[in-house]
């Protein structure tokens, strides 16, 4: 019979690969890729106000345009 002080999760293999990088690069990498979401979304919203000239230019729809836009942003998250 285990006794109580018998730990509740094993020590795996795996385990190491939590410790590969220090707490505070770790730090820096969440970070950074927290800045990159935080900045797709105000690309996209830096070509609205063009979307209607954009538009004339290419003899298409506004509604293409941003669908267009939408689609390069989901890559981005992707």
């Amino acid at each position: 019979m285990e006794s109580e002080t018998t730990p509740l999760l094993s020590q795996s293999a795996d385990a190491d690969v939590y410790d590969r990088f220090s707490p505070g690069r770790k730090r820096v990498i969440v970070a950074v890729i927290a800045l990159a979401e935080i900045i797709a979304p105000f690309a996209s919203g830096s070509f609205v106000p063009c979307v209607p000239e954009v538009a004339a230019d290419l003899n298409t729809t506004g509604t293409v345009i941003k669908q267009v836009i939408v689609f390069e942003n989901s890559e981005i998250y992707i």
